[in-house]
Parts: C-alpha cells; sequence; structure tokens
C-alpha cells in the first residue's frame, strides 16, 4: 500500500483526476459484469474501490 501512496503523491492533479475517471469507469464495468454473471474475480471491484479511495486522499489534501 506504500507503494501506491508514493506514486500517487507524485503524480500532478490532471493525472490524477485522469487516473480517478479510469479507476471510476473500471468500477462501473466490473459491477455490470458482475450483475450478468461473468466476473470471475469479485477481488477486483474492491482493489478498485480502495484505489479510488486513495486518490480522492491524495486529491484533498
Amino acid at each position: 500500500m506504500k507503494k501506491h501512496m508514493q506514486r500517487l503523491n507524485n503524480k500532478s492533479a490532471d493525472e490524477l483526476s485522469k487516473d480517478l475517471n479510469e479507476a471510476r469507469t473500471r468500477l462501473s464495468a466490473f459491477r455490470f459484469d458482475l450483475a450478468q454473471g461473468k466476473m470471475k474475480n469479485v477481488g477486483e471491484i474492491q482493489k478498485t474501490r480502495k484505489m479510488i479511495a486513495r486518490i480522492l486522499t491524495v486529491l484533498n489534501k
């Protein structure tokens, strides 16, 4: 986890916003796949949610 935060702290606000939009899009796709029964690894949803939270934490500093 520490590596994730260090990487995020080194990024600019524009890059973080781009990453945030990508993560939210990915989360939406994961939820859609889960509802259809296509998703095999449901842990990816939680990882994506945590990444979104990390990005928002860095953006709000």
